[in-house]
């Protein structure tokens, strides 16, 4: 009685013998890739392995491992993938932050990417090429505009002050 196919937006896809009698922990699906982990792969504290499954003629293709250690991740809507592991967050494998919340990433119409970081959480960040982006600290509510604006509420003394920012003249990571 285990699922043997997946079903992605309208299309069946029969999945691998290797899936028919494990259960998935959490999963998502970008640009024709189901990423999953799966329950008791490793114990807890070391997380688990993510895996990407490619779907093609109405089959789920043989997994491969994408990264080790992972306790939660994300996918973004142009494919960047966001994983939190021991000691940090990593976009695409390229170390983000140490404390970043990926249960509260934010993305504008445009595919941008947002995220809360720091011990606090209220650190706003933006992924750009693979890596993050400071934007500003104490930040309370977003609202991601496009890839290029953002406007958030940031706490002043007193009440919290909307501040809409045009961040292409950020400092570009890696640059």
């Amino acid at each position: 009685g285990s699922p043997r196919y997946l079903l992605v937006q309208g299309q069946k896809y029969l999945l691998p013998e290797s899936l028919w009698e494990v259960s998935m922990r959490s999963c998502g699906f970008s640009q024709n890739t189901l990423y999953y982990t799966l329950d008791g792969d490793g114990s807890e504290e070391e997380g688990l392995t993510l895996y990407a499954s490619t779907l093609e003629n109405g089959e789920t293709q043989e997994p491969v491992e994408v990264e080790t250690q992972v306790k939660d991740f994300r996918i973004a809507p142009d494919g960047q993938i966001l994983t939190r592991r021991t000691g940090g967050s990593y976009c695409d494998g390229n170390f983000l932050d140490r404390n970043t919340r990926i249960d509260r990433l934010l993305y504008s119409p445009d595919g941008g990417v947002y995220y809360f970081a720091g011990k606090a959480g209220n650190h706003l960040c933006r992924v750009v090429n693979g890596e993050g982006q400071s934007i500003a600290e104490d930040v309370y509510k977003v609202w991601p505009i496009s890839q290029d604006y953002v406007a958030f509420t940031t706490k002043e003394v007193g009440a919290p002050k909307i501040v809409a920012e045009d961040i292409t003249t950020l400092p570009v990571p890696g640059e």
